[in-house]
């Protein structure tokens, strides 16, 4: 991938792209309560979870182009049926590398995902999911399923 922008996905709160490096390119999308992706056109201020983690990604990577992918709401919550969603957009749109800093506290929510995680990594894209958050499991399925690097 060397020389070449990369294509991440940061699916989280929203990202506020002032506070990053100006030359890289953001595009923000959110997902509805139907399950329709449509594309922020509104600036979000707010230093957010989302932002904290598009800092340390583009602190390390230069060459990438962010899409900033909106399920948690400004409590940090959102549903297994919006991460879905986040996903299979990231399928359709050919990203690259899917950045997930989220848990859940229900175990079922796998069975929900479990399909497009096959799928997406089937297709090569790298997924990087968060072990824990504040105590909980994250995303648990995608290394008990597939080989994960820690």
């Amino acid at each position: 991938m060397k020389g070449k922008n990369v294509s991440l996905a940061i699916i989280d709160t929203v990202i506020n792209d002032e506070k990053l490096n100006a030359s890289l390119i953001c595009y923000h999308y959110e997902v509805l309560d139907n399950g329709h992706i449509r594309k922020r056109d509104e600036k979000d201020v707010d230093i957010t979870h989302g932002t904290i983690c598009a800092e340390i990604i583009t602190s390390i990577c230069e060459k990438v182009v962010i899409y900033s992918i909106k399920i948690l709401d400004p409590k940090g919550e959102g549903t297994s049926f919006e991460l879905k969603c986040a996903l299979e957009w990231c399928y359709q749109n050919d990203i690259e590398i899917i950045h997930m800093s989220l848990g859940t506290t229900n175990y079922h929510d796998a069975c929900i995902i479990d399909d497009i995680i096959a799928k997406l990594i089937s297709k090569g894209t790298i997924l990087v999911a968060a072990h824990h958050n504040g105590g909980l499991k994250a995303i648990r399925h995608v290394d008990r399923e597939f080989s994960v690097h820690r």
